[in-house]
């Protein structure tokens, strides 16, 4: 068969790459060899058995890459091409036995039919199971090829999905946020030109990382971190004394990869039902810690809390779409929980260590 070095099609019986043919080669040498062997054993005469043998085994890997060969134009289904080479092979095994290795042999059966048919019908018995076995093997193969292209392509599919809502996400959250900051920054140049100055700093600099990030395959906590803190730090000009923040993560897990848009909609719900709401404003903490072969991420604030919030605690959109996210990247061993601060409320995201990554955008 034609070497092809490419492995995507290490499949395809009618397309080897070269690793393949070195590897059928080895084989056919050690199944030679093996039965070699065990007809020394049977029936002395070690160096012409073991010759016997490796006469006809390499005639059956003749024929059967001679076939492949020949048919690839036309790829008849598999097993047709295993019989048919394996057919041609055993007659040319024997034919070479019998002309190179047994002379003697070679003019008694020539005058005595039914002792060449008997030596080819044992022939067939050795090769038949032999072509059964590749075949079913290469069946088999194909089915899991089959099967392993559908989880592929559904898996291909959830990450489409999951990529589309965090896109959505996006929209959602960055021109609020854009048209909030602006009115801000407005307002802020005619009696506080510093502050106004300084709100449009983090706001470039938090719209670079965004559009970076946007744009990337990949992203790390470190990333994700910046961007939060350039967002509260522009929300703590608009909000003044009202609003502190704190981010703890150390340095050794900032270099993680890290999946986009599952921090800031924490942090957007403790300050809109937490915090705002609340005269005196309070804190917003976000600690990132390891444990064990988990990444614990939490977010807490001290606001209102639970009981001065109408809806369901853990049921908001944001809260949902994070689960989604969460359920279709890492399955079960991800979480999100929530629990009450005594003020303000708690969130923790939990995932495992060595598998944060990203989906595609």
């Amino acid at each position: 068969m034609p070497l092809n070095t490419d492995m995507t099609t290490r499949n395809d019986p009618y397309t080897l790459s070269r690793h393949q043919c070195w590897r059928y080669v080895r084989n056919t040498f050690a199944i030679n060899t093996i039965a070699g062997v065990i007809f020394s054993i049977m029936l002395g005469d070690w160096l012409r058995n073991m010759a016997i043998s490796h006469v006809f085994g390499w005639s059956q890997f003749l024929t059967l890459n001679l076939t492949f060969m020949a048919l690839k134009a036309y790829r008849p289904p598999v097993w047709l091409t295993y019989t048919v080479g394996a057919t041609i092979g055993v007659f040319l095994g024997v034919g070479l036995n019998m002309w190179l290795l047994l002379p003697s042999w070679y003019d008694a059966l020539i005058h005595r039919p039914s002792a060449l048919a008997h030596t080819l019908v044992i022939s067939f018995c050795i090769v038949v199971p032999l072509v059964l076995l590749f075949s079913v093997r290469d069946r088999l193969r194909d089915v899991q090829l089959a099967f392993q292209q559908k989880q592929a392509e559904q898996a291909d599919i959830e990450r489409r999905a999951t990529a589309a809502q965090l896109k959505m996400l996006q929209a959602q959250i960055e021109p609020h946020f854009l048209f909030n900051t602006l009115a801000n920054v407005i307002s802020l140049i005619d009696y506080s030109p510093d502050q106004a100055k300084a709100a449009l700093i983090h706001f470039n600099n938090y719209l670079r990382a965004s559009l970076q990030r946007t744009r990337a395959h990949d992203a790390t906590l470190s990333d994700e971190l910046d961007l939060i803190r350039h967002y509260l730090s522009i929300l703590q000009i608009r909000m003044g004394a009202r609003l502190q923040f704190q981010i703890d993560c150390p340095p050794p897990l900032l270099g993680l990869p890290f999946p986009p848009m599952l921090v800031q909609p924490l942090v957007e719900n403790a300050i809109t039902h937490g915090l705002e709401p609340k005269i005196e404003g309070g804190t917003v903490q976000i600690q990132v810690r390891r444990m064990h072969d988990q990444l614990i991420l939490s977010v807490t604030d001290n606001g209102l809390g639970w009981d001065h919030n109408p809806s369901s605690p853990g049921h908001g959109v944001a809260l949902h779409n994070i689960r989604e996210r969460l359920q279709a990247r890492f399955g079960d061993q991800a979480s999100l929980q929530l629990q009450s601060n005594n003020p303000g409320v708690a969130v923790t995201l939990t995932m495992p260590l060595g598998a944060t990554s990203c989906p595609p955008h």
